[in-house]
């Protein structure tokens, strides 16, 4: 009775060393993978605050285009209420943007 209650408690250990080699396993590729998502997390923020930039400069240069379409019209003797609307817009354009950063 000795041997089977023997090669039972062997396989048990058996079981017992795989299970603890995959968990280790398993551990290792949990902060691998935890790393990884670090990295990716910090390369997201760059990301994001690279495309933050490039659409205020993109802003940037759209007001500057406006300002420059404008005194395109007064240089051109552009009819006077053509250039008037178009003032009144960059404006309207200006307050919208004034409120905007006082909210």
């Amino acid at each position: 009775m000795d041997a089977p209650f023997s090669c039972l408690m062997d396989r048990v250990e058996q079981i017992i060393i795989t299970l603890q080699t995959k968990i280790k396993q398993l551990v290792e590729e949990n902060q691998q993978l935890k790393h990884h998502v670090s990295e990716l997390t910090k390369q997201s923020s760059e990301y994001r605050k690279l495309s933050e930039d490039r659409e205020e400069s993109l802003k940037k240069l759209e007001s500057r285009s406006q300002v420059v379409s404008a005194a395109q019209l007064i240089e051109g003797n552009a009819d006077s209420d053509k250039v008037k609307v178009r003032i009144d817009e960059l404006v309207r354009e200006i307050d919208r943007c004034i409120n905007l950063l006082n909210r």
